[in-house]
């Protein structure tokens, strides 16, 4: 467990709602050790996650992007795959508790994109 994850011990929450995963590895971490203190768990994905994004008509049945190896943690590279492995990871450690939020961009002022 990283140093950062430390703030989150011995406490309690209604929900949370996890704007930052990029990494498998590290929303694994921080779900599973707050999923016996929070009752709902929403992770802001991304619209990435989806395999055929070109398709039209895509809902949250619709086939992920995968990445041959699952230990990866080049963002840039496999962003999308990462996001859908954030997701799964997620609900993994918190099972039946966890929304899914896959929007397009989120930008504000300075954003480069």
């Amino acid at each position: 467990k990283g140093e950062g994850l430390k703030a989150l011990e011995g406490r309690k929450w209604d929900a949370v709602v996890d704007t930052s995963g990029y990494v498998p590895r590290i929303v694994r971490a921080s779900a599973e050790l707050l999923a016996p203190h929070v009752q709902h768990y929403t992770f802001v994905s991304s619209i990435s996650v989806y395999k055929e994004l070109s398709r039209q008509g895509l809902d949250e049945t619709a086939a992920v992007a995968t990445v041959e190896d699952t230990a990866t943690e080049d963002v840039e590279k496999h962003y999308g795959a990462l996001k859908a492995l954030c997701e799964q990871a997620a609900e993994a450690a918190l099972p039946g508790r966890v929304f899914n939020v896959r929007p397009g961009l989120i930008v504000g002022p300075d954003d480069p994109s």
